[in-house]
C-alpha cells in the first residue's frame, strides 16, 4: 500500500493542533511560511516553495474542519505528478492531557519512484516539524 501514515502524540490541546492546521500562521509555523490559506470548508489553500530557482505551489480544498476531530484536505494542483487528487487527514484525540494526531496521505494508486519517495521523505519531516512547534513553539517549515 502506498498510503503514507504517521502518529504524533502532544501535550498541546486539540484546539491549538487544530489551529495549527487551519491558520495562516499555525501553517506558517510549522510547514509553509509563504501561503494563502482560505477559511472553513470548501476554502481553498495555496502553498508556496522555493525550491532552487524555482517556486512549487500546491493547491487543496478543505472538505473537513471539525476542531476536535478532522482535518482534510484534498490536493487539487501540484507540481509532484503523485499528489493531484489524493486526500490528506488529520485525525485528532484527546489523550493523556493533550493529543493524539493521527496523519493519512492517502489515494496514490500504484505510485512509486522518486516523486512519491520525495512525499515520503517530505512528510516524515514536515510531521517531525508540526510535532516539534506543538511542543516547543518552534518548527522547520520551508
Amino acid at each position: 500500500m502506498t498510503d503514507i501514515r504517521h502518529e504524533i502524540s502532544t501535550k498541546a490541546s486539540t484546539q491549538a493542533v487544530f489551529e495549527a492546521l487551519t491558520t495562516p500562521d499555525g501553517l506558517a509555523a510549522w510547514w509553509a511560511t509563504d501561503a494563502d490559506i482560505g477559511t472553513g470548508v470548501g476554502a481553498e489553500h495555496e502553498l508556496r516553495f522555493q525550491k532552487g530557482d524555482q517556486m512549487v505551489a500546491m493547491r487543496f480544498r478543505v472538505d473537513a474542519a471539525d476542531p476536535g476531530s478532522v482535518v482534510r484536505w484534498v490536493c487539487l494542483e501540484n507540481g509532484n505528478p503523485v499528489w493531484p487528487g489524493t486526500t490528506l487527514e488529520w485525525r485528532l484525540s484527546e489523550s493523556g492531557g493533550g493529543c493524539s494526531v493521527k496523519f493519512e496521505h492517502r489515494g496514490f494508486g500504484d505510485a512509486a519512484g522518486p516523486p512519491y519517495e520525495m512525499t515520503v521523505g517530505g512528510w516524515k519531516h514536515f510531521m517531525a516539524s508540526l510535532e516539534s512547534y506543538l511542543g516547543t513553539g518552534t518548527g522547520q517549515p520551508s
